[in-house]
């Protein structure tokens, strides 16, 4: 009886180090996606802002294409009259 009783209790030793083993792995996975999470957060951030910036620039290149395209008109009309 007191074998078999040393016996389980090595069985379930040998099993809770598994799990603590498996549970460590899960920790390690969950640190390293975190990260992976942080960089592409990050990433997408700075596109963020790179596509901001870009839009900005665009919009101001259009205004000064049409500014330039207006003034363009009221010579060609001057010029007319």
């Amino acid at each position: 009886m007191k074998a078999a009783a040393s016996e389980d209790q090595a069985v379930i030793a040998n099993e809770a180090q598994q799990v603590e083993q498996v549970i460590e792995g899960l920790r390690a996975t969950i640190t390293g996606l975190e990260a992976k999470l942080r960089e592409t957060e990050e990433a997408l951030h700075s596109k963020d802002l790179a596509s901001q910036k870009l839009a900005e620039t665009l919009n101001t290149e259009i205004r000064d294409l049409r500014s330039a395209l207006q003034r363009r008109k009221m010579k060609s009309w001057k010029v007319e009259t």
